[in-house]
């Protein structure tokens, strides 16, 4: 199972209870893209055993509602409020595409080579 929505952030929001879908989270990422007509995106993908949902309209690194939102789906998945809030709030946001930043269940926290470890709630 593959669902992507590339929608605002209240949008998203509306769809949090479909997570459910991807079974046991392998990990959660952020991310920058190269989308169909060349231009560039960012993005927060859930993997899990049964699939993976992408989430675009999320967003990281500064005070806004897409990091708000963010943070939302992170305390959603279990992940403790103070990583939630380092991640949505102070991760920055690179202009590459690539990984920004990725979170590992018992909730690893890695970017640039650095490592925060916080225990699953």
């Amino acid at each position: 199972m593959r669902l992507r929505y590339d929608l605002s952030t209240r949008n998203n929001q509306e769809r949090f209870t479909r997570i459910k879908r991807v079974g046991k989270i392998k990990y959660i990422k952020g991310y920058r893209y190269i989308g169909r007509y060349g231009a560039s995106h960012e993005a927060v993908l859930v993997v899990g055993e049964k699939g993976s949902i992408r989430f675009g309209g999320l967003l990281w690194g500064y005070s806004g509602e897409g990091p708000r939102g963010l943070h939302e789906l992170l305390v959603l998945l279990g992940v403790p409020d103070e990583v939630a809030a380092n991640i949505a709030f102070k991760t920055p946001r690179k202009m590459t595409v690539g990984e920004d930043w990725r979170l590992v269940p018992a909730w690893e926290f890695t970017h640039s080579g650095r490592r925060f470890h916080a225990k699953a709630a």
